[in-house]
């Protein structure tokens, strides 16, 4: 299993969302604890965002990067499709 960490932008995206989101993207960082590599969600991202991931939830998006070594999903931010990239 894989730690999943909030970014401080991540953390205030999160705390603002309505409950039903907030299942939702709870249920995607589950997920992403068990396997961050896989799913048809989520993909890996080109340009200037090389090396991150994307999860897709709806209209949201979760940014985030793996760190397979020790273990951990790195979320760098979540938030409307437009306003991630």
């Amino acid at each position: 299993m894989f730690e999943v960490r909030l970014s401080h932008e991540a953390l205030k995206c999160y705390r603002k969302l309505p409950t039903k989101r907030l299942r939702q993207v709870n249920r995607a960082l589950d997920q992403l604890s068990h396997d961050p590599f896989g799913g048809p969600q989520i993909k890996r991202l080109h340009g200037p965002l090389e090396g991150s991931l994307r999860y897709r939830i709806g209209g949201l998006r979760v940014i985030y990067q793996v760190d397979p070594k020790t273990r951990l999903v790195w979320v760098e931010t979540i938030g409307p499709r437009g306003g991630v990239y």
